[in-house]
């Protein structure tokens, strides 16, 4: 009953989230990992990603790497662990800001940003989705303004 009727859901790759999914409930996709994951949400979604850090270096992977084979079907530690990466969790900050967008855009009825840094995002998921088989794939959910601002170094 919760699933269908919420306003939206904030979920994680637990699997809850695709209950209020069935009932076009949008949903405030936390901690994005693995990166595939991303290509399963909707325009009215909202997504954090889970960064990843080379532990080498210490310097995080970039969305585009966050999103190909293999890293971007990485789903348990181990996979990240013989990698040699690092999972960064959304922070409570991140996690705040993007609650707060999510709300803004359920009550306001606001759609995805359409701004420069949103749209390179959307292009580099694309491209990065079909080395999934090398099908097109449509990225329709954005990211969250603050976390895609405050990454977009990453975007390179």
């Amino acid at each position: 009953f919760l699933g269908a009727t919420c306003s939206f859901c904030i979920g994680t790759s637990s699997g809850y989230f695709r209950i209020p999914r069935y009932f076009g409930v949008p949903v405030l996709y936390t901690n994005c990992s693995p990166g595939v994951e991303y290509f399963s949400l909707m325009e009215h979604d909202l997504a954090l990603l889970t960064l990843l850090k080379k532990k080498n270096t210490n310097k995080y992977l970039s969305f585009q790497d966050l999103l190909t084979p293999p890293v971007g079907m990485f789903f348990s530690s181990r996979s990240f662990n013989d990698a040699g990466l690092q999972s960064i969790k959304n922070t409570p900050e991140e996690l705040e800001a993007a609650t707060i967008e999510m709300i803004n855009r359920t009550n306001e009825n606001i759609l995805p940003d359409n701004n420069h840094i949103q749209k390179n995002f959307k292009i580099l998921a694309e491209k990065s989705g079909q080395k999934y088989g090398g099908y097109s794939v449509k990225a329709f959910a954005p990211i969250n303004h603050d976390f895609l601002h405050k990454h977009v170094d990453l975007l390179k």
